[in-house]
């Protein structure tokens, strides 16, 4: 065999290598893609039907021990469910909460709605909430 044909084999071995990788982040991001969609169905049908939140196990004594509304409640749900995309979507591991979003969490219906609702029924454990919870921690 000589050079050239070693090399070419070696190329094509790293394309293969390099399509299957592409291929398979493809795969993810197409995932986390429809599962967004479809979350922002389920949170359209809570706006406009919040007796669904009972779906969730959470009645109305729930949102009265957080002083906030349904409607209240499901804006701070999405909120944190938009950031909770974002850093899906960039694959970060060390999350830096932007200021925005530290400004948001200040607000003591929404740290109420995280600590007492939102953190153990509503949302998927991950990178993203262990960040909620340092800065929790950090205040």
């Amino acid at each position: 065999m000589d050079i050239a044909s070693i090399v070419a084999s070696v190329i094509a071995v790293i394309s293969a290598f390099i399509a299957i990788i592409s291929y398979r982040k493809q795969k993810e991001i197409s995932k986390i893609n429809t599962n967004l969609l479809l979350l922002e169905k389920t949170q359209d049908m809570l706006y406009n039907h919040p007796e669904l939140l009972g779906l969730h196990g959470i009645e109305k004594k729930h949102l009265d021990s957080c002083r906030v509304s349904s409607v209240e409640f499901i804006y701070i749900l999405n909120s944190l469910y938009s950031g909770l995309a974002y850093y899906t979507i960039s694959g970060e591991s060390n999350i830096e909460l932007s200021s925005y979003r530290k400004e948001f969490l200040n607000n003591t219906k929404v740290r109420k709605s995280w600590e007492l609702i939102i953190r153990e029924k509503m949302i998927f454990q991950g990178n993203y909430t262990k960040a909620i919870d340092c800065y929790y921690a950090s205040l």
